[in-house]
Formats: structure tokens, sequence, C-alpha cells
């Protein structure tokens, strides 16, 4: 059995972790994995989620491509978006990072 993160890895090593979607769920996962010491990047529609994300430490970015580009390839990215986005928002990812991505939703 494993876990995440490693626990044989230094926290302050550990890999950015994305999310899309800073409101009750995204916001609150992303701010868990920042105080846990994880880096976060994100990204949000809404700019009362984005500043609320910055204030929490949360990398904040204007866009998908943003997030892709600040992400490596096999990044772990999180969709915390509303059901009607999130085919969308996960093809621009799919089409953005690396086949080796994690996309969880």
């Amino acid at each position: 059995m494993s876990c995440w993160p490693d626990a044989t890895r230094p926290l302050g090593d550990a890999a950015p972790v994305g999310v899309v979607g800073l409101g009750l769920v995204g916001g609150s996962a992303a701010r868990a994995l920042v105080l846990a010491g994880v880096p976060v990047i994100g990204t949000a529609a809404s700019a009362d989620d984005r500043a609320d994300a910055a204030r929490a430490g949360v990398h904040v970015v204007d866009s998908l491509d943003a997030l892709a580009a600040a992400l490596p390839p096999d990044a772990a990215v999180l969709v915390a978006v509303p059901i009607g986005a999130l085919a969308a928002v996960c093809a621009t990812l799919a089409a953005r990072l690396g086949p080796d991505a994690l996309l969880l939703h």
C-alpha cells in the first residue's frame, strides 16, 4: 500500500499539484495541500475565488493554458468545476499536459 504524499520524500520537494476551480471543493483541497507543504498552482473562473486562494498561499494563474505551462507534464490536477464544464476543461488539460498527467475529479 502506498500513500500520497510519499512519506519518504520531504514535502518541501513535493511536485506542484494543479487545481482547477478554487471554490468550495477545489479551494478547500488547495488550502489543505498548502498547509501540508505541497506547492499548489490553481486557477478559477471567479476572481473572488482566485483572490481567496492567493491569500491562502496558492500560486494563482489566470487560465488553463498558464496552469498547464506552470506544471510538469506528469502533474496531478484536481478538476473541481461544475459538471457542465468538466469535459471541456479535461480535454484542454489533456491536450496541454503530458500523457502521464493525472486528472482527478
